[in-house]
C-alpha cells in the first residue's frame, strides 16, 4: 500500500469507491497473495496453454508472477491486471478519440473495478476523471470473443460469398453442429447463476481460432472502453449537467454509443481491425449482454416466481430504466455504422454489418428461446 502522505487522503477515497462498487462474496478475489498463488500452482498448465499466444513474452506464468512481484497497491483492491490488461487499450482509444478531434481536459485515471460484472464505471470529476474496470470486463468480453468466434467458425463456408440472409438459416447450423451453441448458452447460464462469468474455466479451441478470435476481443474491449471515455467527454462539455431522468439517461447512452463507435472506427484505422470499424464489437458486446441478463431474469422467476417475460423488451426493467433497451442500441450502431461510411465502401460495410448483426440477434433469439423454455412443462 503507498504510504505517501500527498496521496494517502485521494487513495483511501478511491478505496472507498471500490467498496461501494464491490459485489458480496468475492472478497478473496481480490487478494493478491491467492491470486500468486494460484499462478505459482497453476505454472506448467499456463505455460503450456498460452505458451504458443504470447510468445514474444517467453512464459506466462513467470511474466504474471514479475508483473504482481513489481506491483505496489494503492488500495486494498488495486490489481496488476487492470493496468497490463486495459492501459494500453485506454491509450489508443485516447490517441485514436485526439485524431478525430475529440480530447478531454482532464486526465483519465484507471483504477480496478470491484464488481465482477460486465460493465466498468465512469466517474467523471471536475478535476481528473476516474475509470474503474476490472477482470469482470475483461472475462466477459475474452469468453464471449470465443463464444462469437466459435459461431463464425461453425457456418457453412463452400461458399466464402454466400451470407447468412435469414435467421432460420443459423437454426439449421446449430441443428447440424448443436457445439457452438453450447458455450453462448453456458456462458449466459454461469452469469445468471453468479453475476459474472470469471472463473467459467478453460475453453479450448482450435489455434486456427486465435487470430479472429484476438480481432473480436479487440474490437468489444475498445468499444466498451471508448463508451466510457465518451461519458468523460461529455460530462465536460455539459458541465455537470444531471442525466438522471430515464429520458435524458437514454439521451445519454445513446450519444455515447455515438462518439465510440466514431472513436472505435479511429481506433480500427490505427490497428487495422475491421470489425471494430465495423461496430461489431459495439453490436456483440450488447447481445452478449442481452442473452445473459436475459438469462438471469429467467432463472431468478424460476426460483422466485413472478409474472412470465411475455416480450424481450421486459428484461430492460432488470437492467435499470437509465440505460435504453440492448436490441434499440445494437440497431443505432447498424445504422449509424452504414449511414456514415463514405459512399464508395458503403455497400460493403452494408452487406457485412447486416450480416454479423442478423447472425448476433438470430443468437440471442435463440439461446433465450432456450432459457425460456426452462421450467416449462410440456
Amino acid at each position: 500500500m503507498s504510504s505517501n502522505p500527498e496521496t494517502d487522503d485521494f487513495y483511501r477515497y478511491i478505496e472507498s469507491l471500490q467498496r461501494q462498487l464491490h459485489t458480496p462474496g468475492w472478497e478473496d478475489f481480490h487478494d493478491i497473495s491467492r491470486m500468486k498463488n494460484w499462478i505459482t500452482e497453476k505454472s506448467i498448465k499456463l505455460d503450456r496453454d498460452l505458451g504458443s499466444q504470447y510468445e514474444n513474452i517467453g512464459s506466462p506464468s513467470a511474466h504474471m508472477e514479475k508483473l504482481i512481484a513489481d506491483f505496489t497497491p494503492d488500495t486494498r483492491f488495486s490489481s496488476p491486471l487492470t493496468q497490463a490488461t486495459f492501459g494500453p487499450v485506454l491509450a489508443r482509444v485516447t490517441e485514436a478519440a485526439k485524431r478525430i478531434g475529440i480530447t478531454l481536459a482532464h486526465p483519465v485515471h484507471l483504477f480496478t473495478s470491484t464488481n465482477v460484472g460486465a460493465s466498468p464505471a465512469a466517474m467523471p470529476t471536475d478535476g481528473s476523471h476516474y475509470f474503474f474496470i476490472g477482470l469482470g470486463t475483461s472475462s466477459f468480453c475474452n469468453y464471449w470473443a470465443k463464444a462469437f468466434t466459435a459461431v463464425v467458425r461453425a457456418l457453412p463456408n463452400e461458399d466464402p460469398c454466400r451470407r447468412i440472409a435469414e435467421p432460420n438459416e443459423l437454426e439449421e447450423v446449430f441443428k447440424k453442429n448443436p457445439s457452438a451453441l453450447l458455450l453462448p448458452a453456458r456462458l449466459a447460464f454461469a452469469y445468471a447463476t453468479y453475476g459474472s462469468v470469471i472463473g467459467f474455466g478453460q475453453v479450448v479451441q482450435p489455434e486456427s481460432y486465435h487470430g479472429y478470435r484476438l480481432q473480436v476481443l479487440d474490437a468489444m474491449e475498445a468499444f466498451v472502453i471508448a463508451h466510457e471515455f465518451s461519458h468523460f467527454v461529455v460530462a465536460e462539455r455539459t458541465l455537470g449537467q444531471s442525466f438522471q431522468c430515464p429520458e435524458t439517461s437514454w439521451k445519454l447512452e445513446f450519444l455515447c454509443d455515438h462518439l465510440a463507435l466514431q472513436i472505435s472506427r479511429e481506433y480500427a484505422n490505427m490497428g487495422d481491425n475491421s470489425l471494430a470499424f465495423a461496430g461489431i464489437g459495439a453490436i456483440l458486446f450488447f447481445r452478449a449482454m442481452e442473452m445473459s441478463e436475459f438469462a438471469k431474469e429467467r432463472m431468478a422467476q424460476l426460483y422466485n416466481p413472478a409474472p412470465s417475460l411475455k416480450t424481450n423488451e421486459l428484461i430492460e426493467e432488470f437492467a435499470g430504466s437509465s440505460h435504453p433497451p440492448l436490441a434499440a442500441r445494437v440497431a443505432r450502431i447498424e445504422t449509424l455504422t452504414i449511414t456514415q461510411t463514405v459512399d464508395d465502401q458503403r455497400d460493403h460495410i452494408a452487406q457485412f454489418v447486416q450480416e454479423y448483426a442478423l447472425i448476433a440477434s438470430a443468437l440471442s433469439s435463440i439461446v433465450m428461446k432456450i432459457f425460456r423454455g426452462l421450467g416449462t412443462s410440456r
